[in-house]
């Protein structure tokens, strides 16, 4: 799967967090290769603490269910 072009990539069963991305930048002399999990880890991560946030201010609970606040 490393050696697919992106074009490529709509044929194959599913991209996984395991799959090798080729990552270019003029600042490189070559290109560089990172996997999808660590190029998605900081929106992953972000996406995470606000999913908190919003659970911690509304009363929700993880496993889904809502405590009332008191009052």
């Amino acid at each position: 799967m490393a050696n697919k072009r992106i074009i490529d990539l709509g044929v194959a069963a599913s991209v996984t967090n395991a799959n090798v991305m080729e990552v270019d930048d003029a600042a490189f002399i070559e290109s560089k290769q990172a996997t999808v999990e660590v190029i998605t880890q900081v929106e992953r991560d972000a996406r995470i603490a606000q999913d908190n946030v919003i659970e911690a201010g509304t009363g929700l609970e993880t496993d889904g269910t809502y405590t009332a606040p008191a009052g």
